[in-house]
C-alpha cells in the first residue's frame, strides 16, 4: 500500500506507463480499480483486445474529474473509495489545492448515500459490502481502548478518515494504493507530497532513434522537483503502442508526436562523421593493423636497423653445418622444396636492410652449389621467381616456393683446423709456458 506521484511535461508517456506498468496490473491481481483517466475503456473492452479473461473480483470504475462537480466529488474521494482499491488519479493538478487541506468543515467525512446522485448504484453497493466484508463477527481486546470506546463505528463497521489528511496520512489501514500523474509536481500540496513513498520525473526521448517510446525515468524523493543531475541515476522503461487499445490519450484519440526537441542525430554534419568518416577511419585502421601486425607474427616487432653484409661465415670458433632442404611438412614426392636455379646447397650470406612495424624491408644475399659452380643471387631474384623471403636474423632466413613448402637456410659453414709445424708439433705462442718447460730445472 503506497503513494506514489508520476510526473513529466506533456507526452512524456508518464499516463500510458501507469496504465500498463501498475494499472493493468492491478486488474490482472483481481483488485478494484478506480480513476479518473479521460477515454479509458470498459472492463470487457480491454478483456476483448488482451485476449484473457480477469479473475472474478476484477472492477473497473471510470469518473471522469473534467467537470467541476466530479471535480470537487474527487476531491472527497476518501468518503466513497471502497477499502482495497487501487486509484489511479491523472492530472490531479485541477483536483487538489491547498484550500483542500485548511481544514474546511466541506471536506469532512459525510454518509456514501450522500454521492447516490454521482456516483454509479453498484459503486455504492460495493462500497457497503466490502465494509461489511470487514466487519468483525466479534470483537477482540485490541479493538477497545481503555476509555472503553471500540475502534469501529456504531455499527461496528471500519472508521473512515475525517478529513483529506487524515485519508493520506493513514491510506494503510485501508489498503488503499493511490497513483498520481501530473505535469508539475510542484502543484501537489505537501501534504500530500509528504505521504508519498517515491516519486518518478519522467522525460521523452523521442528525439532519439533508438529511445522510441522510451522515457527516461528518475527516481527522486516526492519532496524534491525531480530534476536529475549528471549523478543521478536514472532508467528507461518501453511503454508499447498496445497500450492506446487500452485508453485513449487525446480527446481526439489521435497519439500526437512527442519528443519535439532536436536529437544529436539531426545535424547532417553529425551523421556524415558518425556514419561515414568515423566508420572509414575505423576501417583503415583495421585493414593497416590487419596488414602489417598479423600478416607476419612470426617476425620481429624490433625497429633497430640492421646491416650484415659480406657475412661469409660463423665466428671462428664455432662451426655452422648446411642444413637439409627437406620440407616440415610430410615425407613425399610432392613434399620436396624445390630449389633456385636448381642448386643442391643453398645459404644465406648476409642482409642489409630495416624493420618496419615488425616487417624486414632490403635485401638478403644468397649463394648456393650448381656442382663445381657457385651462384650469387639476392632475395629480389627470388621473389621475382614466385619464392617468399622471410629474413628472422643473422645466419637465418626462411624461404618458401610457389606450392608453400619452406626451408630454414643458414650461413655457408666454415672449420677453422689448428696450424701446424714441422715435426707435428703444435705450434705455440711465444708468451705461453708448456708443460716441459716449466718441469726443466732452473740454470
Amino acid at each position: 500500500m503506497a503513494i506514489v506521484i508520476e510526473h513529466g511535461h506533456n507526452g512524456s508517456y508518464k499516463s500510458s506507463s501507469v496504465i500498463w506498468y501498475r494499472l493493468l496490473p492491478a486488474l490482472r491481481a483481481g483488485r478494484l480499480v478506480v480513476t479518473n483517466v479521460a477515454g479509458m475503456y470498459p472492463l470487457h473492452r480491454i478483456e476483448e483486445f488482451l485476449g484473457e479473461k480477469f479473475p472474478d473480483g476484477a472492477r473497473l470504475f471510470r469518473i471522469s474529474s473534467q467537470d467541476p462537480r466530479y471535480q470537487e466529488l474527487w476531491r472527497r474521494w476518501h468518503h466513497w473509495m471502497p477499502i482495497g482499491a487501487f486509484v489511479f488519479i491523472d492530472e490531479c493538478q485541477d483536483i487538489y489545492d491547498r484550500d483542500v487541506f485548511k481544514g474546511q468543515p466541506d471536506y469532512d467525512l459525510k454518509p456514501i448515500d450522500t454521492y447516490s446522485d454521482v456516483l454509479p448504484a453498484d459503486f455504492i453497493q460495493l462500497f457497503k459490502d466490502t465494509l461489511e466484508k470487514f466487519k468483525p463477527t466479534e470483537f477482540d481486546d485490541c479493538d477497545t481502548d481503555d476509555t472503553g470506546r471500540i475502534v469501529f463505528d456504531e455499527r461496528g463497521r471500519i472508521i473512515y478518515p475525517t478529513t483529506p489528511k487524515e485519508s493520506f496520512m493513514r491510506h494503510r489501514h485501508y489498503n488503499w494504493d493511490v497513483v498520481f500523474a501530473t505535469p508539475d509536481i510542484t502543484s501537489i500540496p505537501r501534504p500530500v507530497r509528504s505521504c508519498c513513498e517515491v516519486a518518478f520525473a519522467y522525460s521523452s526521448k523521442d528525439s532519439f532513434f533508438f529511445s522510441k517510446r522510451k522515457p527516461r525515468i528518475y527516481e527522486h524523493n516526492p519532496l524534491e522537483n525531480g530534476i536529475p543531475t549528471r549523478q543521478s541515476i536514472t532508467f528507461k522503461r518501453h511503454v508499447p503502442l498496445a497500450v492506446h487499445r487500452l485508453y485513449k490519450s487525446t480527446q481526439t484519440g489521435s497519439i500526437t508526436k512527442s519528443g519535439q526537441s532536436t536529437g544529436p542525430l539531426s545535424s547532417f554534419k553529425i551523421r556524415f562523421v558518425l556514419f561515414i568518416v568515423l566508420p572509414a577511419i575505423l576501417l583503415g585502421w583495421g585493414w593497416f593493423i590487419f596488414k602489417n601486425m598479423f600478416s607476419e607474427s612470426d617476425i620481429s616487432k624490433t625497429g633497430t636497423a640492421v646491416v650484415s653484409e659480406g657475412r661469409s661465415g660463423s665466428p671462428a670458433d664455432t662451426v655452422a653445418l648446411p642444413v637439409s632442404l627437406s620440407t616440415n611438412s610430410a615425407v613425399g614426392a610432392e613434399s620436396v622444396f624445390m630449389t633456385p636455379y636448381g642448386v643442391t646447397e643453398l645459404y644465406t650470406n648476409g642482409a642489409s636492410g630495416a624493420i618496419y612495424y615488425g616487417r624486414f624491408e632490403g635485401l638478403v644475399l644468397f649463394s648456393g652449389k650448381l656442382g663445381d659452380d657457385e651462384l650469387v643471387f639476392n632475395s629480389d631474384d627470388l621473389i621475382n621467381m614466385g619464392y617468399r623471403v622471410d629474413w628472422l636474423g643473422d645466419c637465418y632466413t626462411v624461404v618458401t616456393d610457389k606450392n608453400g613448402r619452406s626451408v630454414v637456410v643458414n650461413c655457408p659453414p666454415r672449420v677453422n683446423k689448428p696450424q701446424a709445424v714441422a715435426g707435428n708439433r703444435q705450434l705455440v705462442p711465444d708468451n705461453v709456458n708448456t708443460f716441459a718447460t716449466l718441469a726443466a730445472p732452473a740454470a
